[in-house]
């Protein structure tokens, strides 16, 4: 692809994550990054995740803030995107 194409890509995404971290901050008070720092544990159970894709934690699981949230915080988050 030319870089003219890929250009508004990379602002779509770039802006969606934007997006996502805002809704992270919130329903949690913390960013994804923070989430991800604060939850990631080797001595816990699948790593401190506490979704998974078939119970195997993965490279991409554990990059995925959304992964570390507890069902309140998930439950939060719904709230806020269904408004």
């Amino acid at each position: 692809m030319t870089a003219n194409l890929l250009q508004p890509l990379k602002e779509t995404t770039q802006f969606f994550k934007t997006i996502q971290n805002k809704l992270h901050f919130a329903a949690t008070g913390h960013t994804a990054a923070e989430l991800v720092y604060r939850c990631v544990n080797a001595a816990k159970p699948l790593m401190g995740l506490t979704h998974t894709t078939d119970g195997v934690v993965r490279k991409k699981d554990i990059k995925t803030a959304q992964n570390y949230l507890n069902e309140k915080e998930i439950s939060q988050l719904n709230r806020i995107v269904i408004m």
